[in-house]
């Protein structure tokens, strides 16, 4: 049986209407439709006046089944599950009967189940079936026809051995059920005052004007403004998951919205002014644990407040929900002691805090200008002086900007495209007094990996132009390498890659980086700085690298890279020769810098949950480790590392921690 997976597309490389596929993975994640009582997977698509297909009519359907001779069922993204022919393609054709229509519709995904209809080898088309709803026929219909029986098709599956599809739509029916019973909840539980406006507050797109009335309609229900806010807070304490972490359904920010339009003020005084009841301080816990904006709130609130926000959470029994809330008063209180005393604080271990961000929830990046560390704090570049966890500011950068590299003469950064509206930039900021950002060099589709080198900037870049892939026949962007002076002008390309490539580094003369056309397997290439022959020196262990992470150092005329899932640091000359392990470790390594002397680590297991990571340096003549520091590391966080001569820099979250190089010790 043919296990390939099948992709639909259509001439525009599109669904029906415009509506782009989406990750499968967000399959089941419904779009909201604001234009009629469509289901909510599903919104309107505009009909272009050139477009040459057609509305969905059971006509062309039933066109399409009298000439084929065969049909293959199979999941979207996964393995043909059954392939007829003769009486059974039309016992198939007998699920699939659409109502006609004149308003085309499209659903946001690609589909659960293709049906490729085939005359011999040749394929007639492939129709996409979506979540027992629709039919698409992308390459025919400008829009998809709804199914008049949506379970048919499931059906005819299940009689013939193939449960699973079914039993699938039976699983997300009782969870919309579920989740109809929370929205109708949610509803009950909002002021009275406000049902009239919940249709068009739960529309998606939200107006001021929406707001507004909402605010005008709560303000004649509850003249006082700490009712409002008591009011408010009861509502945002409905949570129908339960828990406070991950995504808040849209539905439930409603009122964290109409908080945030009231203000904090407003709500600290709701809080201490008349009686609070219980969901109130539930709802004033959520509010500040998950939603309030930026840390500097939530040290304006009181101690006494927290207190019974505090039993509020523990009464409600949701252990996740009193952990995120226990850590957003240790926020609070670091905050307000921060205030009082910047001094950096030093661990019982000596891991010394040397900057925390200002006010957002982490720190992006960090190099190293003139001994100090420089990171980027939301848009705003800026400098930990010694002695102070207090960021200097000193420019505002553009949205998405990273730092790569830094010396005397000034600190480099690139920014992506803002999907397809803006190019990707390579900028740079000088290092003197009133300096603004001035830019380098364009990107041609995205900027990965820019590294400095003989006075030039040189990054990975996806070709602008198609190439088509010899093994699979499919058409993709190709990576190159660009290279630009920093003192400004065009980029030109000094190589054109074949396959993936990632963590270009360089020194000296030489650049390299890292190709793969196997998940998980990869060859290590050098070349010129200048361009030039390039050369594989070793095969190479890619699994459990971070997607931005440092994997990769160049340093003494040899290149070393982490193996994670191997828990190795290994090492080539640049010259070429054997590959060999620098170090083995008790901890997958995650992260690597270098000199010429010692290599510095970061390990640890990339677990769900809160883990102890450690900072280990090895010594690049005789690979001796030596565990230098240790660090709770938060979930999905990818520290970055930065080394000077006698120091070792990494971020996490909202700050940059440091350890004094152990340069007295003998390895």
């Amino acid at each position: 049986m043919n296990s390939r997976p099948y992709l639909l597309s259509s001439p525009s490389g599109k669904l029906p209407g415009g509506c782009c596929a989406r990750n499968p993975a967000d399959r089941a994640q419904p779009w909201v439709c604001r234009l009629s009582s469509l289901p909510s997977r599903w919104c309107h698509a505009p009909m272009a006046a050139d477009d040459p297909r057609q509305l969905p009519s059971q006509t062309s359907l039933d066109a399409l089944f009298a000439s084929a001779r065969r049909a293959r069922v199979g999941e979207i993204f996964g393995p043909v599950l059954l392939d007829v022919e003769g009486p059974d393609v039309q016992s198939l054709k007998r699920t699939l009967r659409i109502h006609e229509h004149d308003e085309p519709f499209a659903c946001g995904c690609e589909g659960e189940l293709a049906i490729t209809l085939l005359d011999g080898s040749a394929t007639l088309a492939t129709l996409a079936f979506h979540h027992a709803f629709s039919l698409a026929n992308p390459d025919a219909w400008l829009s998809q026809g709804r199914l008049v029986d949506g379970r048919a098709l499931l059906r005819w599956l299940a009689e013939r051995g193939f449960r699973g599809p079914l039993e699938r739509q039976e699983r997300i029916d009782r969870e919309e059920a579920q989740r109809e019973r929370a929205f109708r909840t949610w509803v009950t539980a909002a002021p009275p005052c406000l049902h009239p406006e919940i249709p068009e507050l739960n529309a998606g797109v939200r107006s001021d004007a929406i707001y507004e009335r909402s605010m005008a309609a709560l303000a004649a229900a509850h003249p006082s403004i700490e009712e409002r806010a008591r009011v408010l807070l009861s509502w945002f304490s409905f949570a129908a998951r339960g828990a406070w972490s991950g995504a808040v359904p849209g539905n439930e920010r409603i009122p964290a919205d109409l908080l945030t339009w009231l203000g904090t003020p407003a709500i600290l005084r709701g809080l201490v002014r008349g009686p609070v009841p219980r969901e109130a301080l539930l709802g004033a816990a959520r509010y500040f644990a998950t939603l309030a904006n930026g840390k500097r709130t939530l040290a304006a609130v009181p101690d006494e407040l927290w207190t019974p926000m505090l039993e509020a959470t523990r009464r409600a029994g949701i252990a996740d929900n009193l952990r995120v809330l226990e850590a957003t008063i240790a926020t609070a209180r670091e905050q307000r002691q921060r205030d009082a005393d910047p001094r950096p604080p030093v661990s019982p271990e000596g891991v010394v805090t040397a900057g925390i961000t200002s006010d957002a929830e982490r720190l992006d990046g960090v190099v190293l200008l003139g001994g100090k560390p420089h990171a980027i704090d939301h848009r705003t570049l800026v400098r930990f002086e010694p002695g102070s966890t207090i960021p200097v500011p000193l420019a505002t950068l553009p949205a998405g900007s990273e730092l790569f590299e830094a010396d005397d003469e000034g600190i480099c950064f690139f920014t992506q495209t803002d999907e397809g509206t803006t190019p990707p930039i390579v900028a740079r900021l000088d290092n003197r007094p009133g300096a603004e950002p001035r830019l380098v060099a364009r990107g041609q589709k995205s900027i990965a990996s820019p590294v400095v080198v003989e006075g030039s900037v040189c990054w990975l870049d996806e070709s602008p132009e198609l190439s088509l892939d010899d093994k699979s026949g499919e058409r993709w962007h190709a990576p190159e390498i660009l290279r630009a002076p920093l003192t400004g002008g065009a980029a030109k390309a000094i190589a054109r890659l074949g396959s993936w490539a990632c963590d270009l580094v360089a020194e000296g003369e030489h650049l390299a980086w890292v190709e793969s056309d196997v998940v998980g397997e990869g060859q290590l290439v050098v070349m010129p700085a200048s361009g030039g022959e390039r050369r594989a020196v070793a095969e190479m262990r890619t699994e459990g690298w971070p997607q931005r992470g440092q994997s990769l150092v160049m340093r003494a005329g040899r290149v070393l890279w982490i193996e994670p899932e191997e828990k190795r640091v290994r090492a080539v000359a640049l010259s070429g020769g054997e590959a060999r392990t620098l170090a083995s470790l008790s901890s997958a390594p995650r992260a690597i810098v270098a000199d010429e002397r010692h290599a510095y680590v970061l390990t640890g297991e990339a677990l769900e949950e809160p883990s102890t990571w450690h900072v280990e340096r090895i010594s690049l003549d005789a690979g001796e480790v030596l565990r230098v520091a240790s660090f709770t590391r938060m979930p999905y966080e990818q520290p970055r590392m930065a080394l000077d001569a006698s120091r070792v820099y990494w971020t996490h979250r909202d700050r940059i921690f440091m350890v004094p190089r152990p340069e007295s010790l003998v390895c």
